[in-house]
């Protein structure tokens, strides 16, 4: 410990209040009382005068499973939809990944055609590369 006339030095008082502060907070968080609600969620309701579900978080409510039959692929005739790409000849990698995922994910059970956009014709690296990801008819524009 060094004293400078008569006084704490500096590095001290730091210490000295940095230590004081951190055993405050930890008295505060310690001693804090849990707000945790842990009876059942409340009941789903939509908000008064309105149809919109806006700011309601749907993970937070039961409300149960949909009403009516649940249609499972194959059972009912698919929309009238085409999956629209606007991407590059540069961006056949990047495209090639995109299309593997929705394919895994999404339309190897409903085969909807994709269809792609460009401002300049596709090369045909482009055209094979995409070819080879899906079984769904393809267009390229």
């Amino acid at each position: 410990m060094r004293l400078l006339h008569g006084k704490i030095s500096t590095r001290i008082l730091y210490l000295i209040t940095s230590l004081f502060i951190c055993s405050l907070l930890s008295i505060v968080f310690l001693t804090r009382s849990s707000n945790k609600y842990d009876g059942p969620p409340p009941q789903f309701q939509r908000p008064t005068g309105t149809n919109s579900l806006k700011g309601i978080d749907p993970l937070l409510y039961d409300s149960g499973p949909p009403p009516g039959k649940l249609w499972f692929p194959g059972e009912r005739p698919l929309a009238n939809a085409t999956l629209l790409v606007l991407a590059r000849n540069s961006e056949a990698d990047a495209m090639v990944q995109s299309m593997l995922d929705l394919e895994r994910m999404f339309n190897s059970k409903f085969n909807y055609p994709w269809t792609f956009l460009n401002n300049v014709p596709f090369d045909e690296e482009f055209k094979r590369k995409t070819r080879a990801v899906t079984k769904a008819k393809i267009s390229y524009g």
